[in-house]
Protein backbone atom coordinates (compact mmCIF):
# COMPACT_ATOMS: atom_id res chain seq x y z
CA UNK A 1 0.00 0.00 0.00
CA UNK A 2 1.39 3.53 -1.00
CA UNK A 3 0.25 6.20 1.80
CA UNK A 4 0.18 10.03 0.63
CA UNK A 5 1.80 12.34 3.24
CA UNK A 6 -1.80 13.79 4.19
CA UNK A 7 -2.99 10.59 5.10
CA UNK A 8 -6.50 10.74 6.68
CA UNK A 9 -8.46 7.30 7.32
CA UNK A 10 -12.17 7.00 6.91
CA UNK A 11 -15.04 6.32 9.23
CA UNK A 12 -17.78 4.39 8.64
CA UNK A 13 -20.93 5.07 10.40
CA UNK A 14 -23.09 2.34 10.25
CA UNK A 15 -22.68 2.21 6.31
CA UNK A 16 -24.44 4.59 5.55
CA UNK A 17 -21.66 7.38 4.87
CA UNK A 18 -17.76 7.37 5.14
CA UNK A 19 -16.46 10.48 6.56
CA UNK A 20 -12.60 11.63 6.57
CA UNK A 21 -11.38 11.53 10.28
CA UNK A 22 -11.61 14.96 12.51
CA UNK A 23 -9.54 15.90 15.17
CA UNK A 24 -11.88 18.59 16.28
CA UNK A 25 -14.87 15.67 15.99
CA UNK A 26 -12.67 13.21 18.12
CA UNK A 27 -11.66 15.70 20.67
CA UNK A 28 -14.97 16.76 21.41
CA UNK A 29 -16.53 13.31 21.97
CA UNK A 30 -14.30 13.09 24.16
CA UNK A 31 -14.96 16.56 25.66
CA UNK A 32 -18.71 15.82 26.00
CA UNK A 33 -17.29 12.62 28.58
CA UNK A 34 -14.50 13.72 30.29
CA UNK A 35 -15.85 17.64 31.50
CA UNK A 36 -18.21 15.79 33.60
CA UNK A 37 -15.26 14.05 35.16
CA UNK A 38 -13.03 17.00 35.60
CA UNK A 39 -10.89 17.39 32.88
CA UNK A 40 -10.02 20.15 30.50
CA UNK A 41 -11.15 20.69 27.02
CA UNK A 42 -7.19 20.59 26.57
CA UNK A 43 -6.78 17.72 28.15
CA UNK A 44 -9.78 16.13 25.48
CA UNK A 45 -7.28 17.39 22.51
CA UNK A 46 -4.22 15.86 23.58
CA UNK A 47 -6.23 12.37 24.29
CA UNK A 48 -7.23 13.00 21.11
CA UNK A 49 -4.15 13.72 19.35
CA UNK A 50 -2.67 10.61 20.47
CA UNK A 51 -5.42 8.54 19.08
CA UNK A 52 -5.40 10.32 15.98
CA UNK A 53 -1.31 9.96 15.25
CA UNK A 54 -2.30 6.49 16.10
CA UNK A 55 -4.69 5.71 13.24
CA UNK A 56 -3.04 7.72 11.04
CA UNK A 57 0.38 6.00 11.36
CA UNK A 58 -0.21 2.66 12.64
CA UNK A 59 -4.01 1.98 12.63
CA UNK A 60 -5.91 -0.74 11.28
CA UNK A 61 -6.16 0.81 7.45
CA UNK A 62 -7.79 3.54 5.59
CA UNK A 63 -11.53 2.89 6.60
CA UNK A 64 -12.11 2.12 10.40
CA UNK A 65 -15.56 1.68 11.75
CA UNK A 66 -17.20 3.51 14.32
CA UNK A 67 -17.05 1.34 16.74
CA UNK A 68 -13.18 0.58 16.02
CA UNK A 69 -12.80 3.98 16.86
CA UNK A 70 -14.63 3.92 19.87
CA UNK A 71 -12.94 0.66 20.97
CA UNK A 72 -9.58 2.40 20.28
CA UNK A 73 -10.47 5.47 22.58
CA UNK A 74 -11.59 3.63 25.24
CA UNK A 75 -8.53 1.68 25.71
CA UNK A 76 -6.08 4.74 25.25
CA UNK A 77 -8.24 6.30 28.27
CA UNK A 78 -8.03 2.98 30.43
CA UNK A 79 -4.63 2.77 29.72
CA UNK A 80 -4.09 6.33 31.01
CA UNK A 81 -6.18 5.95 34.13
CA UNK A 82 -9.02 7.65 32.91
CA UNK A 83 -11.57 4.47 33.30
CA UNK A 84 -14.52 7.11 34.55
CA UNK A 85 -14.66 8.21 30.98
CA UNK A 86 -14.10 5.17 29.36
CA UNK A 87 -17.05 3.43 30.96
CA UNK A 88 -19.32 6.19 29.63
CA UNK A 89 -17.56 7.21 26.14
CA UNK A 90 -19.37 7.74 22.85
CA UNK A 91 -18.43 9.10 20.05
CA UNK A 92 -20.62 12.19 18.64
CA UNK A 93 -22.24 12.12 15.58
CA UNK A 94 -20.10 12.85 12.75
CA UNK A 95 -19.53 16.70 11.41
CA UNK A 96 -20.47 17.09 7.64
CA UNK A 97 -17.98 19.23 5.32
CA UNK A 98 -19.68 21.44 2.76
CA UNK A 99 -17.50 23.43 0.39
CA UNK A 100 -18.92 26.60 -0.91
CA UNK A 101 -16.14 27.33 -3.10
CA UNK A 102 -16.82 23.98 -4.87
CA UNK A 103 -20.64 24.70 -5.37
CA UNK A 104 -19.96 28.04 -6.57
CA UNK A 105 -17.83 26.23 -8.90
CA UNK A 106 -20.06 23.51 -9.87
CA UNK A 107 -22.91 26.67 -10.92
CA UNK A 108 -20.44 28.84 -12.49
CA UNK A 109 -19.78 32.66 -12.18
CA UNK A 110 -23.51 34.53 -11.88
CA UNK A 111 -25.80 31.37 -11.41
CA UNK A 112 -26.63 32.14 -8.07
CA UNK A 113 -30.37 30.50 -8.51
CA UNK A 114 -28.18 26.90 -9.47
CA UNK A 115 -26.21 27.55 -6.59
CA UNK A 116 -28.47 27.32 -3.89
CA UNK A 117 -30.41 24.85 -5.13
CA UNK A 118 -27.06 23.08 -4.99
CA UNK A 119 -26.55 24.08 -1.43
CA UNK A 120 -29.91 23.02 -0.60
CA UNK A 121 -29.45 19.62 -1.99
CA UNK A 122 -25.94 19.30 -0.61
CA UNK A 123 -27.20 20.70 2.98
CA UNK A 124 -30.41 17.50 2.50
CA UNK A 125 -27.87 14.72 1.54
CA UNK A 126 -25.66 15.79 4.69
CA UNK A 127 -28.79 15.69 7.08
CA UNK A 128 -29.49 12.71 5.63
CA UNK A 129 -28.20 10.51 8.33
CA UNK A 130 -27.29 11.27 12.22
CA UNK A 131 -24.95 14.26 12.15
CA UNK A 132 -23.21 16.42 14.69
CA UNK A 133 -22.48 19.39 13.11
CA UNK A 134 -22.12 21.01 9.33
CA UNK A 135 -19.59 22.79 8.62
CA UNK A 136 -19.28 25.14 5.50
CA UNK A 137 -15.75 26.16 3.88
CA UNK A 138 -14.50 28.56 1.36
CA UNK A 139 -17.24 31.42 1.97
CA UNK A 140 -15.40 34.08 0.32
CA UNK A 141 -14.35 32.42 -2.18
CA UNK A 142 -17.73 31.34 -3.32
CA UNK A 143 -18.94 34.92 -2.72
CA UNK A 144 -16.11 36.63 -5.19
CA UNK A 145 -16.88 33.76 -7.58
CA UNK A 146 -20.51 34.10 -7.54
CA UNK A 147 -20.59 37.81 -7.71
CA UNK A 148 -17.57 37.98 -10.37
CA UNK A 149 -15.94 40.27 -7.76
CA UNK A 150 -12.31 40.27 -7.22
CA UNK A 151 -12.56 42.61 -4.22
CA UNK A 152 -15.02 42.11 -1.14
CA UNK A 153 -17.45 44.72 -1.74
CA UNK A 154 -20.92 45.55 -0.48
CA UNK A 155 -22.59 43.43 -3.33
CA UNK A 156 -20.55 40.63 -1.59
CA UNK A 157 -21.46 41.18 1.94
CA UNK A 158 -24.80 41.42 0.77
CA UNK A 159 -24.47 37.75 -1.04
CA UNK A 160 -22.80 36.42 1.90
CA UNK A 161 -25.93 37.20 4.04
CA UNK A 162 -28.02 35.83 1.51
CA UNK A 163 -25.76 32.92 1.73
CA UNK A 164 -26.13 32.50 5.46
CA UNK A 165 -29.69 33.02 5.77
CA UNK A 166 -30.30 30.16 3.36
CA UNK A 167 -27.73 27.71 5.35
CA UNK A 168 -30.20 28.37 7.97
CA UNK A 169 -34.00 27.96 6.85
CA UNK A 170 -32.85 24.72 5.05
CA UNK A 171 -31.33 23.57 7.96
CA UNK A 172 -34.03 24.63 10.27
CA UNK A 173 -36.80 22.68 7.63
CA UNK A 174 -34.47 19.23 6.70
CA UNK A 175 -33.31 19.05 10.45
CA UNK A 176 -36.72 18.39 12.19
CA UNK A 177 -36.27 19.74 15.67
CA UNK A 178 -32.80 18.07 15.27
CA UNK A 179 -30.02 20.19 17.25
CA UNK A 180 -27.20 20.65 14.42
CA UNK A 181 -24.47 22.87 14.73
CA UNK A 182 -23.73 25.13 12.13
CA UNK A 183 -20.14 26.22 11.45
CA UNK A 184 -18.65 28.28 8.80
CA UNK A 185 -15.20 28.30 8.66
Amino acid sequence: MIATENFVPMIDHGGRRLVPLDGAWLAESIFQVAKGHGHSAWWAQQVAKVIIDYLENDGPGMVISADDIRTTVCHVLRKIGAEDVADTFETLPPRIRISLATLAREARPGFELAFFDRLRRAIEHGMGGDVSCLVFTGMKSAVKYLSGLRRWRRRCRELESEILSHIEGVVASAGRGREVRILVV
